[in-house]
């Protein structure tokens, strides 16, 4: 067994209906849980060997935060947790402005 830990950007989580399609869909993995207000995604695989496994996720953005901090996908080894890979990711890039845009209570006024 082997589990995929998700991590979105801050502001971002994950659609739990999206992933039900996707876990019937594909039966690449068994089972799906999120915590944190959906924000992290627990995937369980039965297994997976040496040929590549594709699981496409999408996080969608819920909060409007400036500056986020960067996602992160960890797979590892259910029984070995040494045996384990990690990669850090980063969202589309949002800016104070930004939300000073769609903001009317925002008291930044300089933004160019």
């Amino acid at each position: 067994m082997a589990i995929l830990e998700a991590f979105a950007p801050s502001g971002y989580a994950f659609d739990q209906e999206e992933l039900e399609t996707l876990r019937r869909s594909t039966g690449a993995f068994a089972r799906f849980e999120t915590e944190d207000r959906d924000s992290k995604l627990n995937i369980y695989f039965n297994s997976l060997h040496s040929t590549p496994t594709c699981v496409d996720l999408h996080a969608y953005r819920v909060y409007l935060v400036a500056k986020h901090t960067k996602g992160n996908v960890l797979v590892y080894d259910y029984y070995d947790t040494t045996q384990r890979a990690q990669e850090f990711y980063d969202g589309p890039s949002v800016s104070t402005c930004d939300i000073c845009s769609v903001d009317n209570s925002c008291e930044i006024k300089n933004c160019a």
